[in-house]
């Protein structure tokens, strides 16, 4: 049976990385142990194999020098570098992600010997169990499917939530069974964010993106959507940059953004919570039907009009401004 873990010293120190299967890829938990500290940081695959390289190119020259290499991967940077003091050579490992800084110091067991060992040893931990992932067609590709079904499907649609059991009981919708996305999706590849607010100051869509652009540079293709009460939901164009962007520790103006997988649960009411009553916004009512006879006609048919937003009924959604956000009623 093949281990998820290996050991091995260096000088004083011991250190042990643990392996583990996300959604994506594998991660690598590297854990040093001191006399006086210990240090732990996640890397990725493509990551661990960028070290090896590192170690082995560190250990070609001989002598006390410094050297030093970059990487950027997605929303994480690296920095190793090759030093000395009194007790020999060392390489530095420096890893930061967010708010996350995780330093490792790998020392050099006998002077000029190198890096070599360590860094053969951990190639073959890394390559022995290659996580092989099984490619699975997109739902909404399927020669059974007739194509004006197709385009009629949203992009937020998903045939495995169609098809999920549910059950009514009196006024309680249940899911039986929890549906499956498909990785192509992009409900699979989208995170749910919540920024945890003093009460000071609430963050607004374009804030965020603004945000995300700044701190998550690498991550092309993002779609960020609000939820409403501080919370986001943000769509990365693939699962690798999903899983880094959950891995590191988000602020934004000093208030934490806390991420999550995606669920057909998230934002839902508990169930058993006192609700007395819920907003809709009603998108696509042409202007000839805007009349509080209409909001309440379609407010009773959605479960009971109370009132209409106040915005709504102003001079500027009358004449057709901003039409594209839609009515709350």
């Amino acid at each position: 049976m093949e281990s998820d873990i290996i050991y091995f010293t260096m000088g004083f120190k011991s250190f042990d990385i643990s392996r583990s299967s996300s959604r994506g890829e594998n991660w690598y938990d590297w854990t040093e142990r001191g006399r006086k500290r210990m240090s732990r940081a996640s890397f990725s695959q493509k990551t661990m194999e960028w070290l090896c390289r590192t170690l082995k190119e560190a250990s070609k020259v001989k002598g006390n020098s410094v050297c030093r290499w970059k990487r950027q991967e997605l929303s994480t940077q690296l920095f190793c570098a090759r030093n000395f003091n009194n007790g020999g050579r060392y390489i530095s490992i420096i890893s930061v992600q967010g708010r996350n800084r995780a330093v490792l110091i790998v020392p050099e067991t006998t002077f000029n010997v190198g890096w070599w060992d360590v860094a053969n040893k951990i190639e073959r931990f890394i390559y022995d169990k290659a996580t092989k992932t099984t490619n699975r067609i997109s739902t909404l590709i399927d020669k059974k499917i007739p194509y004006a079904e197709t385009v009629e499907k949203s992009k937020w649609t998903s045939r495995g939530i169609d098809a999920a059991t549910t059950k009514q009981e009196e006024d309680v919708i249940r899911i039986e069974a929890e549906s499956k996305l498909s990785l192509n999706e992009p409900l699979s590849r989208s995170l749910y964010g919540q920024v945890l607010t003093n009460g000071s100051e609430i963050p607004t869509l374009s804030e965020i993106r603004r945000w995300a652009n700044l701190n998550w540079n690498q991550a092309h293709g993002l779609n960020i959507y609000d939820m409403g009460k501080n919370c986001f939901l943000f769509e990365f164009a693939s699962m690798k940059e999903a899983e880094h962007a959950l891995r590191g520790s988000w602020f934004w103006k000093k208030q934490a953004l806390q991420l999550q997988w995606w669920t057909p649960t998230i934002g839902a009411v508990q169930y058993k919570a006192a609700i007395k009553q819920t907003w809709i916004r009603l998108v696509g009512l042409p202007l000839h039907l805007w009349s509080e006879k209409a909001f309440k006609a379609v407010g009773d048919f959605s479960g009971g009009w109370i009132s209409t937003e106040e915005e709504t009924t102003s001079e500027s959604f009358k004449m057709g401004e901003n039409s594209s956000e839609g009515l709350g009623i």
